[in-house]
């Protein structure tokens, strides 16, 4: 076993990197990148074939996942019910934005992460938890700049998880 814990994040680099070079199911690959971005050991684009330039907003791989064990159809509702949680969630961002309510904004960012998460909104995620880093900061300013960005962001992500979504073929609304 590795010393320091420096010494541990290069090992455990390591092993992660020998497991993406292996052949792993697409479940087993998530895992392995996920892995990789948690000790930031990856910087390679997505594994998967022809993917679409808009995958720096979308975690291709998560999508694949949906659509690997669900029906078309079961797809396109787990989709229609991201979106109406996602915009539930930004409103209250919004509305605790416009509050100048901390607490609000950090449970409204905290809910984004997981809902945004589940459909692989990667860049999303990464603001709404700069968000409450910013909170747990007391930075208010840097907190509430993130917060009113989030919307165009969150859309621009929708786009190209629409563009990813057509690749699978089915119907994303």
């Amino acid at each position: 076993m590795p010393d320091t814990p420096a010494q541990t994040l290069k090992a455990a680099a390591g092993v992660v990197e020998l497991l993406l070079a292996t052949d792993l199911t697409l479940e087993q690959q998530h895992y392995a990148l996920t892995l990789a971005r948690l000790l930031a050991c990856d910087t390679r684009a997505s594994p998967l074939p022809d993917a679409a330039p808009e995958t720096g907003y979308i975690d291709r791989e998560v999508l694949a996942e949906l659509h690997h064990y669900l029906p078309a159809s079961g797809c396109a509702a787990i989709l229609a019910q991201f979106r109406e949680t996602a915009e539930q969630g930004l409103a209250e961002l919004a509305q605790a934005l416009a509050a100048e309510a901390p607490d609000a904004l950090g449970r409204a960012a905290h809910s984004l992460i997981g809902t945004v998460g589940s459909v692989g909104m990667i860049r999303v995620a990464e603001e709404a938890r700069a968000i409450l880093t910013a909170l747990r900061r007391d930075d208010w300013a840097n907190a509430a700049t993130r917060a009113d960005a989030l919307p165009s962001l969150y859309a621009a992500s929708l786009t190209a998880l629409d563009a990813i979504v057509t690749t699978f073929n089915y119907d994303p609304a």
